[in-house]
């Protein structure tokens, strides 16, 4: 049972990088025109009658928000990925002792981090496509928050057991 469990918490990271990987390989042409149906997306929720606006204003929305999102799209990843890589330590740290709760900060963070870093490495090779740090800093940021998550609740879990 406890395989299985390891084997299974793998399944999202993978899915995950995967999916990180398959945008990451689209020109700059098609990863512009994914961003933009995104953020027409999130414009037409926050701005009131977004639909209403003139089309020069739209535009302009957009193209302020474009940026904002695609970061906050990079975080958000990479935060989901140091999530899910934090909990796959976590059944490991069940199945072999050794491996102490202390660990799951430094290789969660880590092995994102890696993750991210070879995820900007990669988009040289894709026409249009630079490799950003700025990108990595925040898809490494976005790691560590995920990995925090996962630590919180563990401390809050530990706690309320302690008290029983």
């Amino acid at each position: 049972m406890k395989r299985a469990l390891q084997f299974i918490s793998l399944i999202p990271i993978v899915i995950l990088l995967l999916y990180i990987f398959a945008f990451s390989a689209e020109d700059a042409e098609e990863s512009t025109s994914t961003s933009k149906k995104v953020v027409v997306v999130v414009a037409e929720i926050i701005v009131e009658d977004f639909d209403k606006l003139p089309e020069t204003k739209a535009k302009s929305i957009i193209e302020s928000m474009t940026s904002y999102i695609r970061k906050l799209a990079h975080f958000t990843e990479f935060a989901l990925l140091g999530l899910f890589i934090a909990l796959h330590i976590l059944t490991l740290t069940r199945i072999y002792p050794q491996i102490s709760i202390s660990k799951l900060l430094p290789f969660s963070w880590g092995s994102g981090t890696i993750a991210a870093v070879s995820d900007e490495f990669h988009q040289i090779f894709v026409p249009g496509r630079s490799c950003s740090l700025i990108d990595m800093t925040i898809d490494s940021m976005g790691v560590l928050s995920g990995t925090l998550i996962v630590l919180l609740v563990i401390a809050i879990i530990y706690k309320k057991s302690d008290r029983r």
